[in-house]
């Protein structure tokens, strides 16, 4: 299991009990800490010490990493993970439901996949406000390109992928320019052909904050939010990026790096793949409009 922590304390504590208080227990939890400044690595080892399963903290590094999405890339990078046959992501924030960890295995098993993600319920401790945040949906042949499986917080990864997103960030020179770890893993590992689950049941309790790096605040903020990331051209450059890094034979990564290259023509062609760039349909559409107006 992975962590990634930075100025954590209000929650870690409640977050990592939650882990190793599971149904079905983890074999080890690797925490790799940004350079907390509260009291967060006093924290990790004091349950370290004290920890029914092992708690491993990475040695820091002499500067901040800088976001989740470097911190974890880094902990991939850092890990052997050739005793482990799954690896789960988890925010320091969070709290996981005793069956979490069960509930991705089983699905695993039936639905005869290698990754899984989730649905989340997110939930506000100041307000007491608490709203479905629904990731599940007929994956499609174009999704992974245009959208992420959910939030990293649910993953579950064979060590096949796992390896595979390990040794593309080990050749990625610009690994600096990747935004989203939960997108790029879910579409690298998708281009190559490793079947995922998404499931509409959630075993996760997805605390919501004003520290949030992501965090879902309704549906109005959320789409204002997406509009900006278009807007600001943060979505197509990100698509472009990742590409970049996909598997070359993958036909849907091949036709998507035509339309980026090729005519306004071209790419009102792509249209007839309108209905299944993302997993729902209406956002489809909007992901059509852009790519024609855009690259």
């Amino acid at each position: 299991m992975l962590l990634a922590s930075y100025n954590g304390q209000k929650h870690i504590e409640e977050q990592i009990s939650s882990i190793v208080f599971q149904t079905m227990r983890v074999g080890c939890i690797f925490v790799s800490d940004d350079r907390s400044d509260d009291g967060t690595d006093k924290i990790l080892a004091r349950m370290a010490a004290v920890s029914p399963i092992p708690i491993v903290v990475l040695p820091k590094l002499d500067k901040r990493i800088g976001s989740a999405t470097k911190n974890f890339f880094y902990l991939i990078k850092q890990i052997d993970f050739s005793a482990f046959d799954f690896v789960f992501l988890a925010d320091q924030d969070d709290i996981w439901l005793p069956n979490k960890v069960r509930n991705a295995m089983v699905a695993i098993a039936k639905n005869k996949v290698e990754c899984y993600g989730s649905n989340l319920l997110a939930v506000n401790f100041d307000t007491h406000v608490a709203r479905y945040v629904l990731k599940c949906g007929q994956q499609t042949n174009f999704d992974y390109i245009f959208q992420g499986g959910s939030a990293g917080c649910t993953y579950c990864l064979s060590t096949r992928s796992v390896v595979l997103v390990q040794e593309e960030l080990n050749k990625c020179q610009d690994v600096e320019n990747i935004s989203s770890h939960d997108w790029f893993i879910y579409a690298l590992t998708r281009s190559y052909g490793i079947a995922w689950f998404i499931d509409c049941h959630s075993s996760i309790i997805y605390r919501q904050h004003l520290s949030n790096v992501y965090g879902h605040r309704g549906w109005l903020n959320n789409t204002i939010k997406k509009l900006k990331s278009v807007q600001s051209g943060w979505y197509i450059n990100q698509i472009k990026i990742q590409l970049g890094h996909l598997n070359p034979a993958d036909p849907n990564v091949v036709e998507t790096h035509k339309i980026f290259a090729g005519s306004l023509i071209d790419r009102v062609r792509f249209l007839r793949n309108s209905t299944v760039l993302r997993r729902r349909k209406v956002e489809s559409l909007f992901c059509a409009l852009i790519i024609i107006f855009n690259r």
